[in-house]
């Protein structure tokens, strides 16, 4: 009996060395990340994941490299390995999510971002991007539901007022989509497209005046569409 009390302390406290020192290496992982030496981030991941491949905090970290570097077939993979391993962190899932949303698999983004908001549903984060996948994919209407729930927890998020706002213009609701362009450039005053996108919608509430002013301000910004509309447009009016 005393044989196997002193294997059981042995594998114990062996496992515990091995958890330490994969800890370890995911640390380093996330320094070297933070410095931008994505290969060596890679490398410590990798090591942590070698002493210790049940360390799912290892392979999300790994994932978000992968995701930086633009490597978004192993991203995935990785991120598949930390939800197998621990699926009750909605940050697994949303990441997922971002990466499809990146390679334009819209319709997997959608069911990666309803899964992490079915664990935590505060993020506005996963609510923008899910309305964006629902908006590449012309479901307005549900895009406009999402946009205002990230706007319920982040009131200020001028991206949300102006993806709102196109979803509305691509519905024809154009005094909503106004007012969203609008709160887009109070939070944003620099924001060209926003500018832009007031200017086309106020041509069609036929805001002509108003409508080339937001236009002129938008070709200030940089913004080339612009220039060809006041030519074509505006210039003639």
């Amino acid at each position: 009996m005393r044989k196997i009390y002193i294997l059981l302390f042995l594998l114990t406290i062996c496992n515990f060395t091995n958890s330490q020192n994969a800890l370890y290496y995911n640390n380093k992982g996330s320094d070297f990340a933070n410095a931008k030496d994505y290969y060596l981030a890679i490398l410590n991941f990798s090591k942590a994941i070698s002493i210790d491949d049940k360390f799912d905090e290892a392979y999300y970290n790994r994932g978000q490299v992968y995701m930086v570097t633009e490597d978004f077939n192993a991203a995935i993979l990785d991120y598949n390995m930390a939800i197998k391993l621990n699926p009750a962190k909605y940050e697994y899932y949303k990441e997922r999510g971002l990466v499809k949303f990146k390679i334009s698999d819209y319709k997997g983004a959608i069911s990666d971002f309803s899964l992490s908001e079915n664990l935590f549903a505060r993020d506005p984060i996963v609510f923008y991007f899910r309305g964006s996948a629902r908006t590449e994919i012309h479901d307005y209407q549900n895009a406009i539901i999402d946009f205002s729930l990230a706007l319920t927890f982040k009131p200020d998020m001028a991206d949300s007022y102006y993806a709102r706002g196109l979803s509305y213009m691509y519905i024809a609701e154009y005094q909503k989509a106004e007012s969203d362009f609008t709160n887009s450039i109070k939070f944003n005053n620099q924001d060209a497209i926003s500018y832009y996108a007031r200017g086309i919608v106020r041509w069609q509430l036929n805001k002509k005046f108003d409508a080339c002013v937001d236009i002129t301000e938008s070709a200030k910004l940089g913004n080339q569409d612009a220039l060809k509309f006041l030519k074509d447009n505006c210039f003639s009016y």
